[in-house]
């Protein structure tokens, strides 16, 4: 994680905001968005991670293990980058003025370097063991010699 968010803000971040929490109008227009349970106040790293609604199944619900989870996760992790880019361009085209680096770069960015896996064990604890041994560990330490016996 960085440190560039260290004091803040630590803006309202929800983990269960999916499509399902969502009431739209007959043209599609956020009427409003409810369930708000599991909001709490997050560095902003959280929103660097591409969501896990893309397979419309929790990552702890994916009982073929993280690899499966993965191997159907990344490509539609790759659509979704490139219509959120599109969206942004089309925005920016419309005269909003984004700064740099937007969101899709920033989400890409986090599964490059790393980071999308420290905030995915942070949000979803279930599968710490899992995220940490297979992806962070081994960035920062090497591959562990120690066997697992768990």
């Amino acid at each position: 994680m960085s440190n560039k968010y260290n004091n803040g803000p630590f803006p309202l971040f929800c983990d269960d905001l999916r499509p399902s929490n969502v009431l739209v109008d007959e043209n599609l227009r956020i009427c409003a968005v409810i369930d708000w349970e599991f909001c709490y106040a997050a560095p902003a790293e959280f929103s660097h991670c591409s969501p896990w609604w893309l397979l419309l199944a929790r990552p702890e619900t994916w009982n073929a293990g993280i690899d499966d989870f993965l191997a159907h996760y990344m490509p539609r992790q790759k659509i979704f980058l490139e219509v959120l880019r599109d969206c942004e361009n089309e925005l920016n085209q419309n005269g909003s003025i984004f700064g740099s680096p937007r969101l899709s770069e920033l989400m890409a960015q986090s599964i490059e370097d790393g980071s999308f896996w420290v905030s995915l064990a942070a949000i979803y604890s279930f599968a710490f063991d899992d995220i940490y041994w297979q992806f962070i560990h081994p960035k920062h330490y090497g591959q562990s010699r120690l066997l697992r016996t768990w």
